[in-house]
């Protein structure tokens, strides 16, 4: 368990490199597009203005017939709402980052575990925790393409960096977690246990 604890440690802070890396770098540009200082300042105040408090709010809303027709016209948005803002550099979001991760790898962690001799090797679990982080990456954000219609670039981008993240964060831990002893060699110190008493 120290060793697994420990692992997911370790998996955390490799993750939030590779998060960081990604998302908080001028690398984010790839995925994010910016608007200069007076379009944000509009749109900031229309914002303000027209939505009522912290959500997330489709527009326009295609549960009414009215909305429907402005809908499949154009221009559509998926708007992620703070009403309150905070600042930009906020530490508090490492920390809870790292939370995040850590319970995250040991989640994996402890799936891992539960494999006992199936996955034995570091090959084996490496090959699982890619293909799952990918599994999962894929089917999270792909599907905001595919439903929502966000922006493919956005969607790619952060498909790609939280997938990779995941996996990161896996390798960690599949490296680090001990080698369940195989049956045949359990079997042995059972029969030369016995002999011994004999």
């Amino acid at each position: 368990m120290v060793r697994l604890i420990l692992s997911a440690a370790m998996a955390a802070v490799a993750m939030l490199v590779a998060g960081f890396i990604f998302f908080a770098s001028p690398l984010n540009g790839i995925g994010t597009r910016t608007l200069g200082d007076e379009q944000a300042a509009q749109m900031q105040a229309s914002l303000k203005q027209i939505i009522p408090a912290t959500g997330t709010y489709a527009v326009p809303n295609p549960d009414t017939a009215a909305q429907t027709v402005m809908y499949g016209g154009g221009p559509v948005a998926t708007v992620h709402f703070n009403a309150s803002g905070y600042a930009a550099g906020d530490a508090t979001m490492l920390l809870w980052g790292l939370a995040l991760n850590f319970i995250t790898a040991l989640l994996a962690g402890l799936g891992l575990l539960a494999l006992g001799g199936r996955a034995s090797d570091f090959p084996s679990r490496a090959r699982l925790v890619v293909l799952l982080a990918a599994g999962a990456s894929l089917y999270i954000h792909l599907g905001r393409a595919l439903y929502l219609h966000h922006d493919l670039t956005n969607v790619l981008f952060t498909m790609v960096g939280d997938g990779l993240a995941l996996a990161l964060g896996g390798l960690v831990v599949a490296w680090f977690l001990p080698s369940p002893a195989p049956s045949g060699a359990i079997t042995h110190k059972l029969v030369s246990r016995e002999s011994d008493l004999e």
